[in-house]
Protein backbone atom coordinates (compact mmCIF):
# COMPACT_ATOMS: atom_id res chain seq x y z
CA UNK A 1 0.00 0.00 0.00
CA UNK A 2 2.93 2.37 0.53
CA UNK A 3 3.46 2.59 -3.23
CA UNK A 4 0.07 4.19 -3.77
CA UNK A 5 0.21 6.60 -0.83
CA UNK A 6 -1.46 4.48 1.85
CA UNK A 7 1.50 3.42 3.97
CA UNK A 8 0.30 2.34 7.40
CA UNK A 9 -3.37 2.51 6.38
CA UNK A 10 -5.90 -0.14 5.49
CA UNK A 11 -7.61 0.35 2.16
CA UNK A 12 -11.30 -0.50 2.20
CA UNK A 13 -12.79 -1.28 -1.20
CA UNK A 14 -16.27 -0.18 -2.09
CA UNK A 15 -18.28 2.44 -3.92
CA UNK A 16 -18.60 6.18 -3.39
CA UNK A 17 -22.03 7.70 -4.02
CA UNK A 18 -23.08 11.35 -4.12
CA UNK A 19 -26.60 12.38 -3.15
CA UNK A 20 -28.08 15.85 -2.80
CA UNK A 21 -27.22 15.76 0.95
CA UNK A 22 -24.12 13.63 1.48
CA UNK A 23 -21.28 11.52 0.17
CA UNK A 24 -21.85 7.86 0.99
CA UNK A 25 -19.10 5.25 0.89
CA UNK A 26 -20.35 1.66 1.04
CA UNK A 27 -17.70 -0.99 1.46
CA UNK A 28 -18.05 -4.26 -0.36
CA UNK A 29 -18.28 -7.61 1.42
CA UNK A 30 -14.69 -8.65 0.62
CA UNK A 31 -13.20 -6.26 3.21
CA UNK A 32 -12.13 -7.08 6.73
CA UNK A 33 -14.19 -4.05 7.80
CA UNK A 34 -17.55 -3.52 6.19
CA UNK A 35 -20.17 -0.85 6.55
CA UNK A 36 -21.12 2.58 5.35
CA UNK A 37 -19.61 6.03 5.87
CA UNK A 38 -21.61 9.22 5.41
CA UNK A 39 -20.09 12.67 4.99
CA UNK A 40 -22.69 15.41 5.00
CA UNK A 41 -22.23 18.03 2.26
CA UNK A 42 -22.61 21.05 4.58
CA UNK A 43 -19.61 19.87 6.63
CA UNK A 44 -17.24 19.53 3.63
CA UNK A 45 -14.67 22.33 3.81
CA UNK A 46 -12.43 21.40 0.87
CA UNK A 47 -12.01 18.89 -1.94
CA UNK A 48 -8.58 18.10 -3.34
CA UNK A 49 -7.32 16.04 -6.24
CA UNK A 50 -4.62 13.97 -4.48
CA UNK A 51 -3.88 11.81 -7.53
CA UNK A 52 -0.39 10.66 -8.38
CA UNK A 53 0.60 8.85 -11.55
CA UNK A 54 -1.80 5.92 -11.92
CA UNK A 55 -3.57 6.26 -8.55
CA UNK A 56 -6.53 8.62 -8.72
CA UNK A 57 -7.43 9.92 -5.24
CA UNK A 58 -9.91 12.41 -3.88
CA UNK A 59 -9.35 14.02 -0.47
CA UNK A 60 -12.53 15.22 1.23
CA UNK A 61 -11.76 17.59 4.09
CA UNK A 62 -14.11 18.48 6.92
CA UNK A 63 -13.47 20.49 10.08
CA UNK A 64 -12.56 17.28 11.90
CA UNK A 65 -10.95 14.93 9.37
CA UNK A 66 -9.76 14.18 5.87
CA UNK A 67 -11.11 11.10 4.11
CA UNK A 68 -9.31 9.78 1.03
CA UNK A 69 -11.09 7.86 -1.71
CA UNK A 70 -9.62 6.12 -4.75
CA UNK A 71 -11.90 7.04 -7.65
CA UNK A 72 -11.69 7.69 -11.38
CA UNK A 73 -12.58 11.06 -12.86
CA UNK A 74 -11.52 13.12 -9.86
CA UNK A 75 -11.72 16.59 -11.52
CA UNK A 76 -15.28 16.06 -12.79
CA UNK A 77 -16.30 14.47 -9.48
CA UNK A 78 -14.99 17.53 -7.61
CA UNK A 79 -17.05 19.80 -9.88
CA UNK A 80 -20.16 17.68 -9.31
CA UNK A 81 -19.71 17.68 -5.53
CA UNK A 82 -19.13 21.45 -5.56
CA UNK A 83 -22.40 21.97 -7.47
CA UNK A 84 -24.25 19.80 -4.93
CA UNK A 85 -22.63 21.73 -2.05
CA UNK A 86 -23.63 25.06 -3.62
CA UNK A 87 -27.25 23.90 -3.79
CA UNK A 88 -27.10 22.89 -0.12
CA UNK A 89 -27.76 25.53 2.54
CA UNK A 90 -28.38 25.85 6.28
CA UNK A 91 -32.03 24.85 5.92
CA UNK A 92 -30.94 21.74 4.02
CA UNK A 93 -28.47 20.88 6.81
CA UNK A 94 -31.27 21.13 9.39
CA UNK A 95 -33.40 18.85 7.20
CA UNK A 96 -30.55 16.32 7.10
CA UNK A 97 -30.37 16.39 10.91
CA UNK A 98 -34.14 15.78 11.23
CA UNK A 99 -34.03 13.01 8.60
CA UNK A 100 -31.21 11.24 10.42
CA UNK A 101 -33.10 11.39 13.70
CA UNK A 102 -36.23 9.98 12.03
CA UNK A 103 -34.44 7.38 9.89
CA UNK A 104 -31.04 6.46 11.43
CA UNK A 105 -30.67 3.27 9.41
CA UNK A 106 -30.12 5.48 6.35
CA UNK A 107 -26.61 6.08 7.73
CA UNK A 108 -25.72 2.40 7.55
CA UNK A 109 -26.47 -1.03 8.89
CA UNK A 110 -26.05 -1.42 12.61
CA UNK A 111 -26.20 2.31 13.42
CA UNK A 112 -28.99 3.37 15.73
CA UNK A 113 -29.85 6.93 16.60
CA UNK A 114 -30.13 6.93 20.34
CA UNK A 115 -30.06 9.50 23.11
CA UNK A 116 -26.39 8.60 23.55
CA UNK A 117 -25.54 9.49 19.95
CA UNK A 118 -27.58 12.68 20.26
CA UNK A 119 -25.58 13.55 23.41
CA UNK A 120 -22.35 12.72 21.60
CA UNK A 121 -23.16 15.32 18.99
CA UNK A 122 -24.32 17.92 21.49
CA UNK A 123 -21.40 17.41 23.90
CA UNK A 124 -18.81 17.45 21.13
CA UNK A 125 -17.69 13.87 21.62
CA UNK A 126 -16.50 14.13 25.24
CA UNK A 127 -18.57 11.07 26.10
CA UNK A 128 -17.49 9.01 23.08
CA UNK A 129 -17.00 5.86 25.12
CA UNK A 130 -20.69 5.77 26.04
CA UNK A 131 -21.84 5.84 22.42
CA UNK A 132 -19.75 2.96 21.13
CA UNK A 133 -22.33 0.38 22.14
CA UNK A 134 -24.77 1.77 19.59
CA UNK A 135 -22.34 1.23 16.69
CA UNK A 136 -21.63 -2.19 15.25
CA UNK A 137 -19.13 -1.26 12.54
CA UNK A 138 -16.02 0.99 12.43
CA UNK A 139 -17.34 3.00 9.49
CA UNK A 140 -20.40 3.72 11.63
CA UNK A 141 -18.13 5.32 14.22
CA UNK A 142 -16.71 7.61 11.52
CA UNK A 143 -20.26 8.46 10.45
CA UNK A 144 -21.11 9.46 14.03
CA UNK A 145 -18.03 11.71 14.00
CA UNK A 146 -19.34 13.40 10.84
CA UNK A 147 -22.79 13.66 12.42
CA UNK A 148 -21.19 15.48 15.38
CA UNK A 149 -19.48 17.86 12.96
CA UNK A 150 -22.79 18.53 11.21
CA UNK A 151 -24.42 19.34 14.57
CA UNK A 152 -21.59 21.73 15.46
CA UNK A 153 -22.00 23.43 12.10
CA UNK A 154 -25.71 23.87 12.71
CA UNK A 155 -25.13 25.15 16.25
CA UNK A 156 -22.62 27.74 15.11
CA UNK A 157 -25.10 29.20 12.62
CA UNK A 158 -28.00 29.51 15.07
Amino acid sequence: MKYIGFAGKEAIGGRLHLTNRRLIFRSHAFNRMTGQLSIFLPEVTALRNASSLLVKKLDVQTAGSTETFIVWGVPSLIQTIERARAASNHAAAETVWRDVAANPESLGDGLTFSPIIDRLARDGGEIAGEGLGAITDPLGLATVWHLCQLYRLLSSKN
